[in-house]
């Protein structure tokens, strides 16, 4: 089972929520802020959260065990979205809006 790309997945997957959350406050933060919370999820996430890595060790794992870590991550994922994000969207202190939201 490769544990070293299940972890980074799911680091990349809980730092993805927690700058989603970030830039959805009810407050905003600076545009510059929010750039850099945007380029950290693009950059950063997106490359500790590579398919091609995840896909090579699926292919090369046995049916079973390919099966199971494809499971395994996804759950992983979704309940780590639903732990960092969920709270916050539920609470009322989020905006589902994707980028910061600029005061009006």
């Amino acid at each position: 089972m490769p544990i070293g790309t299940l972890i980074a997945n799911s680091l990349g997957t809980g730092l993805l929520a927690m700058f989603h959350v970030l830039q959805g406050l009810p407050k905003p933060v600076s545009p510059n802020a929010c750039a850099v919370l945007q380029g950290l999820a693009d950059g950063y996430c997106g490359c500790l959260t590579t398919v091609s890595t995840f896909a090579a060790e699926v292919r090369a794992l046995r049916m079973w065990k390919a099966w199971l870590y494809v499971a395994l991550t996804l759950t992983v994922g979704q309940l780590l979205m639903l732990v960092i994000l969920g709270p916050a969207f539920w609470a009322g202190n989020v905006s589902p809006q994707g980028t910061c939201v600029q005061a009006q």
